[in-house]
């Protein structure tokens, strides 16, 4: 049973405008597939084709196929499947984007919001970034807020939590982290005063930047063939700013959803809780992180995913009138797509349409 803290959700619409919105919303969704699964040559497109086309035989052995193509074992199943049946390259880009708009509408689903509401905050980076990109890493994330919110929600057992770690370790090893660090989260007592809930967060944040500091001067990279390999790269090994634009988005966000906390029905409930918790941490990475890039940036989003259902709950909490929260949602998207397509991945434009 969902949890009562949770919002009823909006005011019922009358059925035919309900069928013209969802038909305009799977019309929409249907467009973003295609636009992944005909994509050109973006900075990953190139080594996922060439798994694929090299995985004609069934992976046995998935800690043999991780070592030789550095991708995890579900990948080399669907590849093995698709070759199987005689299918091209763009099916398994089609299969992956599709269940990753079905997993995030699930999750959306679990928390009371519906796919409309989540889309223009996971569109403007997150799309462009894992669906066009880090296919696996965006799979992953989407299934593992799924599983995560189901359990915060419907209560689920160790065993369901247990069988959805799996599940995302398959698709994605760095997508665990979010399943983790929310099971962490919710076990933490959330009946507190909201000053009492504040103060914890920023036990929370110092803690988990020390954590992450003292993990970051192990000097553990060379232990990993995947992680040194990155190391020695120029982008990813190199260090990120204290003040980088994604670590002030952050800190200004995490500003935003402390603000936001108690002000109505989404905001008081457990769910908004855990996430604000998660959060939290992923700025603490972000920052305990700073002199590797490619651990700051890439380890901190899996779980900074959060943001993604924060964003529509706190406007329905602090926005009362629908067209508030729909002009606020278009800017939001407005300023995200600018600076992901021409400051944070401005290549890839142009790569999108270089053929494969």
């Amino acid at each position: 049973m969902a949890s009562s803290s949770l919002r009823a959700g909006p005011p019922r619409l009358a059925p035919r405008q309900l069928v013209i919105r969802q038909s305009a919303l799977l019309l929409a969704v249907l467009l973003l597939v295609l636009i992944v699964t005909l994509r050109g040559a973006t900075r990953d497109t190139d080594v996922y084709q060439f798994v694929f086309r090299e995985t004609t035989a069934f992976p046995l052995d998935p800690t043999a196929y991780y070592a030789d193509f550095g991708v995890e074992w579900s990948y080399g199943l669907i590849s093995w499947a698709i070759n199987g049946l005689g299918g091209g390259f763009p099916i398994i880009l089609l299969l992956y984007s599709a269940l990753t708009f079905l997993f995030l509408f699930l999750a959306g689903r679990n928390l009371g919001l519906s796919l409309g509401q989540l889309l223009p905050f996971y569109l403007g980076s997150f799309f462009i970034v894992q669906q066009l990109m880090q296919i696996r890493q965006g799979l992953a994330v989407a299934f593992a807020f799924y599983a995560l919110t189901r359990c915060i929600t419907r209560a689920a057992g160790r065993l369901e939590f247990g069988m959805a770690t799996v599940v995302t370790a398959m698709f994605h090893l760095v997508s665990v982290m979010p399943l983790l660090v929310g099971r962490l989260a919710m076990a933490l007592p959330w009946q507190v005063p909201k000053r009492t809930l504040l103060l914890r967060l920023a036990l929370i944040f110092i803690a988990a930047i020390t954590v992450s500091q003292a993990i970051s001067g192990l000097q553990f990279i060379g232990i990993f063939d995947r992680l040194a390999q990155y190391n020695e790269d120029a982008e990813y090994g190199s260090a990120r700013g204290l003040f980088a634009l994604a670590n002030v988005r952050a800190f200004v966000l995490c500003l935003l959803f402390a603000y936001a906390l108690d002000r109505g029905p989404a905001t008081r409930g457990r769910a908004y809780k855990v996430l604000l918790t998660m959060y939290v941490i992923h700025m603490a990475i972000r920052i305990g992180f700073l002199s590797f890039a490619i651990i700051s940036g890439r380890l901190s989003t899996a779980i900074g995913f959060a943001e993604v259902f924060l964003m529509p709950m706190v406007l329905e909490d602090v926005c009362a009138k629908r067209r508030d929260r729909v002009l606020l949602a278009i800017i939001y998207l407005g300023v995200h797509l600018y600076v992901t397509l021409f400051i944070q991945v401005d290549y890839i434009l142009a790569d999108y349409f270089r053929p494969l």
